[in-house]
């Protein structure tokens, strides 16, 4: 199946086919698809059409620049708020305050 949309194909990427996009897979990716004389995007036009090379490009790009924004509920030292650990007024006693 061909995906649609930016989410599925990135589902297709990292779950089904199990690869990392690593910002050197993407990169190297990019290279390629852009690269109308490399074989492999000859034949990956002929198979899925330059309209889908072109969305395969942009969803590259959106996951490239995902990969330079830290996360919505990152603090900034790559701590998600699952991760962080609480101030330690916020889990002490009224004793231990």
């Amino acid at each position: 199946m061909i995906p649609e949309s930016y989410e599925r194909w990135r589902r297709c990427i990292t779950v089904d086919c199990g690869l990392a996009l690593t910002p050197a897979f993407i990169d190297a990716r990019l290279a390629e698809l852009r690269d109308g004389s490399a074989h492999r995007t000859r034949r990956f036009v002929e198979h899925y059409g330059e309209a889908h090379r072109d969305r395969v490009i942009g969803w590259f790009e959106r996951a490239r620049r995902e990969l330079a924004q830290p996360a919505a509920d990152d603090d900034g030292h790559g701590r998600s708020a699952e991760t962080r650990e609480a101030p330690p007024s916020a889990t002490a006693t009224p004793e231990e305050r």
